[in-house]
């Protein structure tokens, strides 16, 4: 039975992503991930899943942000997504591949005016002001600790991050013993939803933090 509602979960998922990127971006984008460059290499990342990131990203961090960054925004399923559900938000996607970057521009930009798009490595410089940040599937682990380094200086802003991993685990203990921050780590465990073990880490800076 287990292995049923699985085979379920898979074809529930093939069927929502085509669906939301016939919708969105008008082509089937496939679940290819995305080579970006950091300071050793290039690191891989897992494209998009519209299922984990429906199910995983809080509505209500949102519905309370005006400004939402997407850092690391690679083929843009995350913002198309958002921008599509919340046309009265203005969303930023921030990406380190140039080419990525030029096709998600070609697919959102006509589409979304609430959406713009730049090639910066966001880790070299302050954070631009936002409500929210969304880091969507796992980061390197020295960039993510670097990321909070620097939320850090944004009093009031919060961290969004969907499939946090396991081998992060020590950033998590550095975060919820930091007192600047105030953290919470959501475990998710449904396998309709090809979420099982999945977990978001919601990471807020108090107002009252001095960076």
């Amino acid at each position: 039975m287990r292995r049923v509602i699985q085979k379920l979960g898979v074809l529930n998922k093939l069927g929502q992503n085509l669906y939301y990127d016939l919708i969105i971006s008008r082509r089937w984008n496939g679940f290819e991930g995305v080579e970006t460059p950091v300071r050793d290499g290039l690191h891989q990342t897992q494209s998009v899943d519209y299922t984990l990131l429906s199910e995983s990203l809080p509505l209500n961090l949102i519905e309370n942000a005006e400004t939402i960054v997407d850092v690391g925004s690679g083929r843009g399923r995350v913002l198309g997504f958002l921008a599509w559900k919340y046309p009265q938000k203005r969303f930023f996607g921030y990406e380190l591949n140039a080419a990525v970057l030029e096709e998600s521009k070609v697919l959102l930009c006509p589409r979304f005016k609430n959406v713009s798009l730049e090639l910066i490595d966001i880790l070299t410089r302050s954070l631009p002001h936002a409500d929210l940040f969304i880091l969507f599937n796992p980061f390197d682990v020295h960039c993510a600790e670097k990321f909070f380094a620097l939320l850090r200086s944004l009093p009031g802003a919060t961290a969004v991050y969907i499939n946090f991993p396991q081998s992060h685990d020590s950033l998590l203990l550095d975060l919820h013993t930091d007192t600047d921050f105030d953290v919470e780590l959501i475990q998710h465990s449904n396998d309709w939803k090809d979420i099982r073990d999945k977990r978001t880490l919601i990471v807020s800076v108090k107002k009252d933090s001095v960076a």
